[in-house]
């Protein structure tokens, strides 16, 4: 939660979700936030102090419970996790597009898992993609569809090279193996 909310930039998949919620609501994180709405961090500190302690104590209560659950079969417990899955796809909606939505995206996880794509990258490009394309927009339309703007500046320049190496780095060390392996 640290970077999310001190730089706006999700550490995992967990954090780049609570960080589509809050820009559903309008609450956009980074320093700005703290100097903006320290209320609502402070809150969000102390609910997290609050949660921790309340799933410390609910576990060594249920300790019995979730070790029998963790004896089920496997597919048993697969069938039933499918089973609230597409309960609350239904629910969120009263309609059966929910449930066939969320099926669809699940074929395409299970094809994504199966044909070796990360899908946590693909979860932060989901969310992270509109945020991006909209700053994208905004910086072009400062330059007047100029790309040259991602060059002009210092800090700009670094980050484009930056971006660029982190885009070819793959594509090296693939030379690289092939070189050393022909």
């Amino acid at each position: 939660m640290i970077p999310v909310l001190t730089l706006g930039i999700p550490g995992d998949a967990l954090t780049a979700l609570m960080m589509g919620v809050f820009v559903i609501h309008n609450v956009y994180p980074g320093p700005r936030l703290f100097v903006d709405d320290p209320g609502l961090v402070y809150g969000i500190f102390v609910a997290m102090l609050v949660a921790n302690l309340l799933i410390f104590v609910l576990l060594l209560l249920s300790i019995r419970i979730l070790g029998r659950i963790a004896r089920l079969d496997p597919g048993v417990l697969a069938v039933s996790i499918l089973a609230l899955c597409f309960i609350g796809a239904y629910a969120m909606t009263t309609d059966v597009t929910g449930v066939w939505i969320a099926l669809g995206f699940g074929v395409l996880a299970y094809l994504g898992r199966r044909l070796g794509f990360p899908m946590v990258g693909f979860l932060l490009g989901l969310i992270l993609g509109p945020m991006i394309e909209a700053r994208l927009r905004q910086s072009l339309s400062l330059s007047d569809g100029s790309w040259l703007i991602f060059l002009e500046r210092p800090v700009a320049l670094a980050l484009s090279v930056a971006t660029l190496a982190v885009l070819l780095w793959p594509v090296v060390q693939a030379l690289r193996h092939k070189e050393k392996h022909p």
